[in-house]
């Protein structure tokens, strides 16, 4: 016997296994969870009753993840089109309290997983090393002129890079929207000259590494650990391990976290 569709299925279920579904994705759920907690404080109010999917908010924060229309379904929001545009509309004598009441339980009891954690983690990390990178988010004692100088010393110190088709090809993701920066190292190029190119890309970075709360982890190797234990590195060599030590030859692939992803 093939088993119902969700959508078939009691609406309760529906709603506890979507919530369920999203948690990992944290962004979408806070949107879903503000959202229907607004409209279960102003029921009558059309405004909270209507989501517009043309919206750049629809679209960067429920557009095509998996659950999120299906709960917005489930508490008896409907797509319609007006005047050309898509929406989702929740009609006034479609309204039902308690749906709405257990939706907002149901994303408030996966707010408190352990996945939904781990990602909302990611989300903030990510927002801080992208001002980080770009620039837009520096120490308040350092000005974008300081820290292009800095970024600038921090390359100077660098080795020369090998010309294409020698060396090692080192990928290092910078743990926001896929952005990924590349380099070609020697295999006896150090750890020490692959953090001072690091610190060409911001110049904070060594230093959030150095002190533990970041990680600079090698995606390559499973599970996936620690490129080093910046707390301790004195032990096997430090900052003085060369690249074929590492394992980073004939290429690495490497990502920042923060710290507590790894935990």
């Amino acid at each position: 016997k093939t088993p119902a569709l969700l959508k078939n299925k009691p609406k309760e279920e529906q709603i506890q296994r979507c919530a369920r579904r999203l948690s990992s994705h944290a962004y979408a759920v806070d949107t879903l969870h503000r959202c229907l907690s607004q409209l279960k404080t102003h029921p009558t109010n059309p405004k909270y009753r209507t989501i517009h999917k043309e919206n750049k908010g629809f679209k960067a924060a429920l557009e095509n993840v998996p659950g999120a229309e299906d709960l917005l379904h489930a508490v008896n929001f409907k797509a319609i089109r007006t005047s050309g545009r898509q929406e989702l509309v929740l009609q006034e004598r479609d309204l039902d309290m308690a749906l709405l009441w257990m939706a907002v339980a149901s994303l408030e009891t996966t707010q408190q997983t352990p996945e939904y954690k781990s990602a909302k983690q990611k989300t903030e990390f990510a927002k801080i090393v992208k001002g980080v990178h770009t620039g837009s988010v520096l120490p308040a004692t350092l000005s974008m002129e300081d820290e292009l100088i800095q970024r600038a010393n921090c390359m100077a110190q660098c080795p020369s890079e090998p010309p294409e088709g020698r060396g090692a090809l080192l990928h290092l993701n910078m743990g926001y929207d896929d952005v990924t920066v590349s380099r070609r190292f020697d295999a006896d190029d150090q750890l020490r000259d692959v953090m001072h190119w690091i610190g060409s890309h911001g110049s904070v970075i060594p230093e959030k590494l150095t002190s533990g709360e970041w990680l600079l982890v090698d995606v390559n190797k499973y599970p996936v650990i620690p490129v080093a234990d910046f707390g301790d590195l004195d032990t096997r060599g430090g900052l003085d391990r060369t690249l074929q030590v590492l394992g980073c030859w004939p290429s690495g692939r490497l990502e920042l976290r923060p710290k507590e992803l790894n935990t």
